[in-house]
């Protein structure tokens, strides 16, 4: 299901004229974005493991935590969490940003981001998007200046990896999955939390901050759709 919203909310934003706005305003070019994409796609495909864990399943009450001798590999998908990282380094780079400012609000999306995610049997880490991509783009719309676009993606992005992926770390590790296929974060490549994030806190800032180019359509329109969104991410 999330793959529809998703597909939906690309539509909304593409067919609004928030998406080529976006880009317009971080001069991006349909030549940059397409080797982007394409970069990003193949790059999902490959995990590099990192370190180990040993995985710790609990036993019967008051018996405390088993070890089992297996260890569970962590790592990093290239595509779901590289990429983004890269990107935000680009930008940062490009564009720069008051430090203080940004690592305010990768903090506070971190501190939303944790509660609105969990761990679940069969699916590993589960987050809910809605408060990393507002919590993003309502604060990075009230910086001043054209850094908005920067701060909502980084912010997104960097909240959801620390709030999400690694404050959940210890917890993932004792799941029977993790031992069997390993922890690798941002592990659903292009469709994981901590790359959607990024990408949809970035038109929503857009949305909020310049409006909407085409049809003068309000960008609380894609806000609102965004609740949704929230309810069927997934991170590896």
């Amino acid at each position: 299901m999330h793959y529809v919203i998703t597909l939906a909310l690309l539509g909304i934003f593409f067919y609004t004229g928030v998406m080529e706005s976006a880009f317009h305003r971080l001069d991006l070019s349909a030549d940059e974005l397409g080797y982007a994409m394409a970069l990003s796609i193949l790059l999902s495909l490959i995990n590099i493991q990192l370190f180990s864990l040993r995985p710790g399943a609990s036993g019967p009450r008051g018996a405390g935590e088993i070890k089992s001798p297996l260890r569970v590999p962590v790592g990093i998908n290239l595509g779901g969490c590289v990429t983004p990282l890269f990107f935000c380094f680009y930008l940062l780079h490009r564009y720069p940003f008051e430090p203080l400012p940004l690592v305010a609000l990768v903090l506070a999306v971190a501190t939303i981001v944790y509660p609105l995610s969990r761990v679940e049997k069969g699916q590993g880490l589960v987050v809910h998007l809605a408060g990393a991509i507002l919590g993003a783009s309502l604060g990075a719309s009230l910086l001043e200046g054209e850094g908005y676009l920067v701060g909502a993606y980084c912010a997104a992005v960097l909240g959801t990896l620390i709030g999400g992926d690694l404050a959940h770390l210890a917890q993932l590790r004792h799941l029977r999955l993790a031992a069997r296929r390993g922890i690798f974060i941002g592990g659903a490549g292009l469709m994981d939390a901590i790359f959607l994030s990024g990408l949809f806190a970035l038109f929503a800032a857009e949305a909020l901050h310049g409006g909407v180019i085409n049809g003068g359509v309000a960008g609380a329109t894609e806000v609102t759709a965004l609740h949704g969104f929230a309810l069927g991410s997934v991170t590896g």
